[in-house]
C-alpha cells in the first residue's frame, strides 16, 4: 500500500528541449528548459505505443474556428486551454468546442503575468474567474486541467500549489511548434519545428496557440497532422495521457 501511495504522488518530468533549425544554436531567449506535469496523478502511460495530444492556448478567437474544421477532418479530439476574456466574447466557438466533444482546460482569465502571478491568491482570483466563464456557457462541465501562462518552469512553489488546491491538475508540454516564439514563422516552419522539438518521443504533447493572431498556426495544422500520422502516431486526449485521481 505505501508504495502505491508513493506512486500517486510522484512528480513525472517531461523535458522539453528546443533547438532552432539553423546551426544547432538557440534562438534569441529560447531555453532548454525542464517542463514539468504536477497534479493529481497515477501514471503517465509508457508503452511502445507512438501517440500525440494536440493542446491549444489562448483561445477562443476566430481562429478557433479554423482549428475546429481541421480537427473536425481528421477526427481528432484536442485540449484547448482558454482564456476567460477572450471566452466571454466567443462564447458560440467555446460552446462549439463542447458540442464537438473536445477538452476544456482553463489557462487563465486575463493573461496579464502581473496580475496573475502577483500573489498565489491573485493566482486563484484569476482561474475563478476563467471557471466561471466556462460554467456560464456549459453549467455541467467540471475543468479538470490547468496550464500556467507561460508554463510552469521558474514559478514559485507557492504559486504551483494554487491549481492543485483548487482540484486541477496543471499540464505543460514537452514539444512545440513555437508559433509564439518565432512570430515571423510560416506554416512549414511551424511543422518542422513540431517535428524538431518532438525528436524521438513515444509520448507527445504538444503546445499550439489559437489566439486571434495565430492564423499561421492554422494554416499548419494539417501538415503537423498528416507529418505525425505517417510517422505513425495516434491522436489521444489529454485524459488519456495524464490519469486523474
Amino acid at each position: 500500500m505505501k508504495n502505491k501511495i508513493f506512486v500517486s504522488a510522484m512528480v513525472f518530468v517531461l523535458s522539453l528541449t528546443i533547438v532552432c533549425g539553423c546551426g544547432g544554436k538557440a534562438e534569441n531567449d529560447v531555453k532548454s528548459d525542464a517542463k514539468i506535469i504536477r497534479g493529481r496523478m497515477l501514471a503517465v502511460e509508457n508503452t511502445e505505443e507512438k501517440t500525440v495530444c494536440l493542446t491549444f492556448d489562448d483561445g477562443p478567437t476566430p481562429v478557433t474556428e479554423r482549428v475546429l474544421d481541421v480537427l473536425k477532418e481528421y477526427g481528432i479530439k484536442a485540449t484547448f486551454f482558454v482564456i476567460g476574456k477572450n471566452a466571454e466574447r466567443y462564447k458560440d466557438i467555446l460552446r462549439r468546442i463542447f458540442a464537438e466533444g473536445h477538452t476544456v482546460g482553463i489557462h487563465t482569465y486575463s493573461h496579464e503575468y502581473k496580475k496573475i502571478y502577483a500573489s498565489p491568491a491573485a493566482l486563484a482570483d484569476d482561474i475563478k474567474r476563467c471557471l466561471c466563464v466556462i460554467k456560464a456557457v456549459n453549467s455541467e462541465y467540471e475543468p479538470i486541467f490547468y496550464r500556467f501562462p507561460g508554463g510552469s518552469f521558474g514559478l514559485s512553489e507557492e504559486l504551483l500549489k494554487v491549481p492543485d488546491s483548487m482540484g486541477l491538475t496543471s499540464v505543460d508540454w514537452n514539444a512545440s511548434c513555437r508559433d509564439s516564439e518565432v512570430r515571423s514563422a510560416d506554416a512549414l516552419s511551424l511543422c518542422a519545428f513540431a517535428r524538431e522539438t518532438a525528436g524521438k518521443k513515444t509520448k507527445v504533447i504538444m503546445l499550439l496557440h489559437d489566439a486571434a493572431d495565430k492564423s499561421t498556426t492554422a494554416d499548419a495544422l494539417p501538415r503537423i497532422v498528416n507529418d505525425f500520422k505517417e510517422r505513425e502516431f495516434s491522436f489521444i486526449s489529454l485524459e488519456k495521457v495524464v490519469k486523474i485521481s
